[in-house]
């Protein structure tokens, strides 16, 4: 996935993973397995976790072969 810098920006501002939103930048952490995750890797960790969630929702309702290659 390309990781863009400003959508990853906005999650990590959005969300407060600076500062604010403890226990969510504390999940991605436990998660990572990395005690020291930066806020940014953590936002792109928030962003791959939604692209995985909406490659398996589909909630568009068009197939593959109308879509051609997913992501």
């Amino acid at each position: 996935m390309y990781r863009h810098f400003s959508f990853g920006s906005y999650i990590r501002n959005r969300l407060r993973l600076w500062s604010g939103n403890d226990a969510l930048l504390k999940c991605c952490r436990v998660l990572s397995g990395n005690e020291n995750l930066h806020e940014d890797d953590a936002s792109m960790m928030i962003l791959e976790a939604l692209r995985e969630r909406l490659k398996q929702t589909s909630s568009l309702g068009l197939s593959e072969t109308e879509t051609g290659t997913i992501c």
